[in-house]
Formats: C-alpha cells, sequence, structure tokens
C-alpha cells in the first residue's frame, strides 16, 4: 500500500517564532512511518510547515496514487488539518482518510462530526492500532477486530472499538523514519541554536547549520497537571527505552544523517537517574560527538554529579516546567512540587554549570495579581538563563477542560481559538474578565522585561561563536520585532 502520512500547519503566527526556535519535527509520523515501512508499505511524511512553495507542494503530495493519507492534528492546529484533508480528499478521491493525535484521542466523535471526509480515527498511543488497521484494510476485514479506532458504520452512526493497551516493550518499536523528514529544513531554523556550542560543531555543518533532530527516549508522565493531556494517551504511566536502545538510535542518526543536535522530547527524561547516567556513560564510551538538551521535572532527587556529568556527555541546556511561583496555583494546577523544590532544583543546576530555561504559565482560573507578583519574585530569585512564558489553554483531554466545561467557563468551542495568542476572555469565566486582561497584560510586560534585561542580553551574546550565529540574530532581531508586532495585536 502507498501511504502518506501529513503534518498540517500550525497556526499563523507560530512563523514568526521559526526565527527562535528549532521546528518541532513530526515524530509520531516517523514511528508510524517505520512500523509501515517494515510492513512492506511505501511510505512519504509531509511536513507543511516547512513546505514554501505550491510547485514542492504539488510534487509531494502527488508523487504516488495514495491510497491511505493520516494526519496528526492537536486542538490549535485542527481548523488547519481539517481544510487540509479536503484539499488532499480532491488530489486523491479514492484515499481512505486517518487522523489521530491528541485532540482526535479526546474527543473523536466530535471529530469525526466536523468532517465527514474523516474514514477512520486511531485513539491513543498509534503504533500497533496503526499496523493493525493498514493490515485489516488490505485484507477487506471489519475494523470491528481492530482496537483504538473510531469510525462509522453502513448508518453513518459512530463506533468506537475496545481502548488499545500500551505498548509494553519499547525497545521492540523500530527507529523513527528519519530518512523521511526533511532534516536539512529543520536545521535552517531557529536562533535557539544559540543553545549549542556550535563553533565546536563546525566540521559537522552544511550549508552553515548542523543537522539536528528530535528524539524520544520514554513516553509518559506520573504526574496529572490539570492543564496537560498526557495521560488521555500514556495514562499516567511512563515507560522507557533501554539506555543501550537510545544511544544505538543516536548513533544510527549521527551516523546515517551526520545529527550532531538532539532535542530530547521526554516531559520526563530525568526521572528514571540510572538511566540517564547509563547514557550519559555510553555516549562518553563511544565516543560520540553531540550536543543535546532535555526537559526535566523539579525532583529533590536530582543530584549535581548527574548534571555534571550530563554536560560532559554533551548536554547544553535542561527545561523545566515550573509554571508559576505562586504555591496557590500550584496547587490548583496539580503540579505537586513546592517553591523550596524549584529552588532547591535550580540551584543544583547551578552549581553544575548547566544552563537551564524555565517555562511559565499565566490565564489560570482565579489567577490574580499577587500570583503575577509571585512568579515575578520567583524569577528575581532563581535568574534563570531563559524564560518562556504561555497562556494555559483548557485543551480537551484535560482535567482543566473538564472542570471548565462543568463549569460553564468556555464561552465556545472554536477550536481556531485555542492556542497561545487568542485573546483570554474566549474561555474565562464572565465575572473575573477584567482582572484576567490585567494578568495578561502584566505577564506579557514581564516577558519583555526579562528579555530586554541586560543580564540576559549579556548571556546570550556571550554565547555567539560564529558568524553564522550572529547574522541569525540579525535575521531573528527583525522577527522579534514583527512577533511583538503582532502579540499586541491579539493582546490588549
Amino acid at each position: 500500500m502507498e501511504i502518506l502520512l501529513v503534518n498540517p500547519p500550525t497556526y499563523n503566527g507560530m512563523g514568526y517564532l521559526k526565527a527562535f526556535r528549532i521546528q518541532e519535527m513530526p515524530m509520531s509520523l516517523a514511528y508510524l512511518a517505520a512500523i509501515a515501512e517494515e510492513e512492506g508499505h511505501t511510505v512519504r511524511i509531509m511536513d507543511m510547515n516547512v513546505i514554501k512553495t505550491k510547485k514542492e507542494f504539488f510534487k509531494q503530495a502527488m508523487e504516488f496514487n495514495f491510497q491511505l493519507i493520516g494526519f496528526t492534528s492537536t486542538t490549535s492546529t485542527l481548523n488547519n488539518c481539517l481544510k487540509s484533508i479536503k484539499i488532499f480528499h480532491t488530489l486523491h478521491p479514492g484515499a481512505r482518510i486517518i487522523l489521530g493525535g491528541w485532540h482526535a484521542s479526546a474527543l473523536p466523535e466530535e471529530t469525526l462530526d466536523a468532517c465527514e471526509l474523516i474514514d477512520i480515527i486511531v485513539r491513543g498511543e498509534g503504533e500497533i492500532t496503526f499496523k493493525e488497521l493498514v493490515a485489516a484494510l488490505e485484507d477487506g476485514r471489519d475494523l470491528s477486530t481492530v482496537k483504538g479506532l473510531a469510525f462509522r458504520d453502513k448508518l453513518g452512526n459512530p463506533v468506537s472499538t475496545p481502548e488499545r493497551e500500551l505498548l509494553r516493550d519499547m525497545d521492540s518499536l523500530p527507529f523513527p523514519a528519519r530518512h523521511l523528514l526533511p532534516l536539512h529544513e529543520y536545521s535552517k531554523m531557529g536562533v535557539s541554536y544559540i543553545v549549542y556550542d556550535v563553533a565546536k560543531l563546525r566540521k559537522y555543518m552544511k550549508d552553515g547549520y548542523p543537522v539536528d533532530t528530535h528524539i524520544l527516549t520514554s513516553r509518559g508522565c506520573y504526574n496529572r497537571c490539570s492543564f496537560c493531556a498526557d495521560h488521555l494517551i500514556y495514562k499516567q504511566k511512563c515507560r522507557f527505552h533501554s539506555a543501550e536502545y537510545v544511544v544505538d538510535e543516536i548513533k544510527d542518526a549521527v551516523e546515517r544523517f551526520n545529527a550532531r543536535i538532539f532535542n530530547v522530547m521526554d516531559p520526563v527524561f530525568l526521572l528514571n537517574q540510572g538511566r540517564v547516567r547509563r547514557i550519559c556513560e555510553l555516549l562518553l564510551e563511544r565516543e560520540i560527538d553531540i550536543q543535546w538538551c532535555c526537559q526535566g521535572r523539579v525532583s529533590n532527587q536530582l543530584t549535581v554529579k548527574l548534571l555534571e556529568l550530563m554536560k560532559r556527555a554533551g548536554c547544553q541546556k535542561v527545561y523545566y516546567g515550573i509554571e508559576s511561583g505562586s504555591p496557590r496555583i500550584l496547587k490548583m494546577m496539580n503540579k505537586n512540587i513546592k517553591i523550596a523544590q524549584i529552588k532547591d532544583t535550580i540551584r543544583k543546576t547551578r552549581d553544575a554549570g548547566m544552563p537551564f530555561h524555565v517555562f511559565f504559565l499565566y490565564g489560570f482560573p482565579g489567577e490574580t495579581m499577587m500570583d503575577y507578583a509571585m512568579t515575578w519574585q520567583l524569577i528575581k530569585d532563581t535568574k534563570p538563563d531563559n524564560i518562556e512564558i504561555h497562556k494555559v489553554i483548557p485543551l480537551p483531554g484535560t482535567d482543566l477542560y473538564e472542570r471548565s466545561t462543568k463549569q460553564k467557563i468556555l464561552k465556545n468551542k472554536e477550536w481556531s481559538r485555542f492556542h497561545y495568542y487568542a485573546k483570554n476572555e474566549d474561555y474565562l469565566e464572565a465575572n473575573q474578565e477584567q482582572q484576567k486582561a490585567m494578568v495578561e497584560k502584566y505577564f506579557f510586560r514581564l516577558s519583555k522585561r526579562f528579555n530586554i534585561s541586560f543580564r540576559y542580553i549579556k548571556n546570550f551574546l556571550k554565547r555567539i561563536k560564529t558568524l553564522d550565529h550572529a547574522w541569525s540574530i540579525v535575521r531573528g532581531f527583525k522577527t522579534f520585532i514583527e512577533y511583538h508586532l503582532f502579540i499586541s495585536r491579539h493582546v490588549s
């Protein structure tokens, strides 16, 4: 079977951010592609976020007479995804249209109703379900025999098959099909290369940029933050690839694609510290010359010694999801972390000489200016190298969405508004709009205040090691101005 897997375009405002961060790769599609290739199918991946011209689009879209076209989508990209489905249906009217991802898994029946062109929805973790689905379609078997699906019966009524169990043996998965991704296009994006010591990677560069890639070394998170839908698919269970598998995958990407920058996407990479230690030891033993960054949760168990080992093994930065400096808001978010833990983790990270980046959220229902003040104080106390502030969104599948729906906070379900730049009044309690608007305004000012501070600019400039870096920053500065003008039109 000839299969096309499509990553639809993101919200338009994200285009501005490509000057600052590395574009996220559709690794979920790369895993599905690898599974399908193992079964002997011809597979292509089209990431519409890196396609520049109509000619390029049609060249990829019409390469084969695709019999199955699969899409992935989040809530914020759903409308763009549905528009893309209509286009591909016109190009390949006989192809089956499959949709997976977080939004479709959270609201399968509603998503089927939203677009009559969608034939089947893959719910939850997709690899085994997709493998069995393709086999069933080829053999003409009843789809009700495949777990983890939603589709319409002969009468047009929505049908959901039993839930798919989580994959037990993570190492049984093939490496994701990076050969089907335009790695060179992702490598051309992002001033965030300033995170890395690119001067040391100069000998590996192509067209002025080292090749970067994303990597998932585990799945799931044991916590259940109220704004996160991870539990929807991964059931609050953490499953890990072995250290040997991880390093073998890294080595494969290095040897086949000359990848030298790895963005570890696990939400709790630092949870299994014995495994992290072994990964670092293997990287050093095998003399694999890469640089990487990772995400981690605040933890009392994290040690300076481990962070120092990570740095020796090529880690350039750790990203922490702290979200708020207010104990009250942290409790409402169900973060299960304390301010003292946050400060202790950051102290250890700084003692290890490891740069760190902190994520914050604002606009949580009930948040006040006092909570804002606590967050600003935490930033001043901890002095992170970088901060990133986003609006909390009650996305389908999250506890916040369920709570907001029951409390009738949501004013509408226009999914195109469920992105970081939508005005907050779209789903807030009417009696708190004035307070929320003020909080939103001041958090936006906080972000600008941090990013134009002397300390931040000095540390940023210190990391510039090449002319390529300098030129990317010049281009990025122009985009920075455009970005803030864009935001100012969406945040009042």
